[in-house]
């Protein structure tokens, strides 16, 4: 039997988030992080994958509610 590999919590990993990065949500979204919400240690806003194309609506998220990281936002079924 194939053994998977253990997910990433990206909130212990927070450290390795950059701007441009895309993610899964634990919603099962897709989300750009943007920048880093100012004074808060963990918080980054997000832009939201919506018909083909980023909306940028200043929502936020927390690194432990990213899922996987996504190469390719194009290419992942909605």
């Amino acid at each position: 039997m194939a053994q998977t590999a253990a997910p990433i919590d990206y909130y212990d990993q927070r450290h390795t988030l950059e701007p441009d990065q895309v993610f899964r949500d634990f919603q099962g979204g897709l989300v750009m992080l943007d920048r880093r919400v100012p004074g808060d240690g963990t918080r980054w806003y997000v832009a939201d994958w919506w018909a083909g194309s980023w909306s940028f609506m200043d929502s936020t998220i927390e690194p432990g509610d990213l899922v996987e990281r996504v190469a390719d936002p194009a290419q992942v079924p909605a």
